[in-house]
């Protein structure tokens, strides 16, 4: 075998590598933007809801809750739904993401530092509306038990 066939072998080798990297790297970009695109069609829908649930409240028996249920802790449905909207947009930026670990801003830790915010994540959102394994659940959570041990101490 000649010098310019073990050459010509090694630059068709090679370029056989870049192509299947360059395949993967496509799928793998295809797949993000489709999981984005689900990610922002999803809360799209979800900000209609929101707006249902403000001028129809009895909507919230859909979840197992009521306003009445909201209004025992102090949480209009407004309110309700402004804290479930704000919390959603956190979870989005992380899921969207892919993130496997979430760290939270200063202005969503700010926003946790209201007891009623922290009371509807713990006892109305967390686990009905959010999944308790996703990193950004995981994160809150961690956060709220930062702030109660503070004030317990």
């Amino acid at each position: 075998m000649e010098t310019k066939d073990i050459v010509s072998l090694a630059v068709s080798g090679l370029a056989a590598c870049v192509a299947a990297y360059a395949a993967v790297y496509t799928r793998h970009a295809v797949h993000s933007q489709k999981t984005a695109e689900k990610w922002s069609a999803n809360h799209g829908f979800l900000v209609r809801v929101y707006e249902m649930l403000v001028t129809n409240p009895e909507l919230l028996h859909l979840h197992g809750l009521s306003p009445e249920d909201l209004a025992q802790d102090g949480v209009s449905v407004s309110e309700f739904t402004y804290i479930h909207l704000h919390m959603d947009a956190g979870s989005a930026f992380y899921h969207i993401g892919g993130a496997k670990n979430a760290k939270l801003t200063e202005v969503r830790k700010a926003f946790l530092d209201n007891p009623k915010v922290r009371t509807v994540w713990k006892k109305h959102l967390s686990g009905r509306f959010f999944s308790p394994s996703h990193p950004y659940s995981i994160a809150v959570d961690a956060y709220i038990a930062e702030i109660e041990a503070r004030i317990q101490a």
